[in-house]
């Protein structure tokens, strides 16, 4: 295992401890400590990769919309359909980020998926009007929210279908 494999490995793994707790503990209780133990590592090796809960949220956040974006980019040529879906499955697997997104610091985190770090894909969302791009990115993470409050009783598909209806209404 390469040094670089072995230190995405960590840190998978101490994310998804991470996580592992937030569905059992309010993000304000738990440790560093209870981290390291259902991780199964020492708190060395947590301060070697992360320096606080919110860096953890940060990564995993990071992770996985830079993967998304990379998907995103190998499509031919992506259509708004394609990047609000990519950004639902993004919500719907980090479920357990809406137990925590009230939090101040993980909110700040949690709006990196902003109208800024999408300039790659200007040719689908209008950046000349920043009202409405602010105003959809908004609207889109309400929706988001909402359907987090009913579970995700509806599908990705169902739901790229409700906020292109939405935005189109704009």
């Amino acid at each position: 295992m390469t040094r670089k494999t072995q230190i995405d490995f960590s840190k998978k793994t101490i994310s998804e401890a991470f996580f592992k707790l937030v569905q059992k503990y309010d993000f304000n209780k738990i440790t560093i400590s209870q981290i390291a133990a259902e991780a199964g590592i020492s708190r060395a090796t947590f301060y070697r990769h992360f320096d606080s809960l919110e860096s953890i949220v940060e990564y995993t956040s990071d992770s996985f919309i830079q993967d998304g974006l990379d998907k995103l980019s190998e499509l031919e040529s992506p259509t708004l359909k394609d990047l609000i879906r990519w950004r639902l499955e993004i919500a719907r697997d980090l479920r357990h980020l809406i137990d925590i997104e009230d939090h101040p610091d993980i909110k700040n985190i949690l709006k990196t998926v902003s109208p800024e770090r999408l300039q790659n894909f200007s040719h689908i969302l209008d950046f000349s009007k920043p009202y409405k791009v602010t105003f959809n990115f908004a609207g889109f993470q309400a929706v988001v929210s909402q359907w987090a409050k009913n579970d995700y009783k509806e599908s990705v598909d169902e739901m790229c279908d409700i906020i292109i209806e939405l935005i189109a209404k704009n």
